[in-house]
């Protein structure tokens, strides 16, 4: 068995407001789901100055599918509703979103 080293991925974030702790950001793209793993970071920048962030979870799932508990840790408010999350992924991929579309859940935390 090979085991595959930790990487850090560079992540872009069209509103990078982070609550300090566990955050969550949903991803549409389907290449979240095999390039992540757990143990992996997150290199985020901001105005500022440049974040790296550790990836405690990751889940796949339909985008109707997200526990109510993880929404609540989407680290744009305006997302944290279904309904708020999926016009929020619409107006970035400007595409419909259906509700049954794939997604992946990153879980991260900020310090």
């Amino acid at each position: 068995m090979t085991l595959r080293a930790i990487e850090t991925h560079a992540i872009d974030f069209v509103n990078p407001v982070f609550q300090s702790g566990m955050n969550i950001t949903v991803r549409s793209q389907e290449g979240w789901k095999d390039r992540i793993r757990l143990g992996d970071s997150l290199r985020i920048t901001l105005p500022d100055r440049e974040i790296t962030v550790p990836v405690i979870g990751a889940i796949h799932c339909a985008l109707a599918d997200i526990p109510e508990g993880l929404l609540a840790l989407e680290h744009d408010p305006a997302a944290r509703t279904i309904s708020g999350l999926q016009s929020v992924l619409e107006n970035i991929y400007q595409r419909p979103v259906p509700l049954a579309d794939a997604v992946t859940v990153l879980i991260f935390v900020v310090t």
